[in-house]
């Protein structure tokens, strides 16, 4: 199972988080087929720590839902949120 670690970004809250991801919600419908986004974890639950991670549950449209599509919007994802992969 991989996870993302995130750095940077110490400082973020879950409305941070939920107000970025509206403003990329666009985008994100467009590039990469997304449907629904939602949070979930330490994050949604307000209770992050230094070394929590975020954790997105994503819904594609059906025939946008390819590996390629996939990867492309994990990169996208982290860019946002200044991730860095750790598997």
């Amino acid at each position: 199972m991989n996870t993302i670690e995130k750095r940077g970004t110490r400082s973020l809250r879950q409305r941070d988080i939920i107000n970025r991801l509206k403003r990329e919600m666009p985008t994100l419908q467009r590039r990469f087929g997304i449907t629904k986004i939602g949070l979930f974890g330490s994050y949604a639950r307000d209770e992050a720590g230094e070394m929590s991670d975020i954790d997105l549950l994503v819904s594609f449209e059906e025939e946008k839902e390819r590996f390629r599509t996939f990867m492309q919007c994990i990169f996208y994802l982290e860019d946002i949120f200044v991730f860095a992969d750790s598997f």
